[in-house]
């Protein structure tokens, strides 16, 4: 398995996963969260509160992105 870490636009990534990070804590979703939201339409946050998905620790959150993104 090949890992790398790559700086810039989180929706430009080609990757076949892309892993974000969101706190539990924070009030508001990251940054990165918010652009990938906005690059898949909405699709992100809307599936994140239909699954109840707050970031626990050691809670994941999986989506596929159709396409509309780098990142498969």
């Amino acid at each position: 398995m090949e890992q790398s870490i790559r700086l810039g636009p989180v929706t430009q990534q080609k990757a076949d996963l892309l892993v974000l990070y969101q706190n539990e804590n924070e009030k508001e979703q990251t940054a990165d969260v918010k652009r990938i939201d906005e690059a898949l339409q909405g699709r992100l946050i809307k599936s994140m509160k239909e699954d109840r998905f707050r970031g626990k620790e050691g809670s994941v959150f999986v989506m596929r992105t159709h396409g509309m993104i780098a990142a498969r």
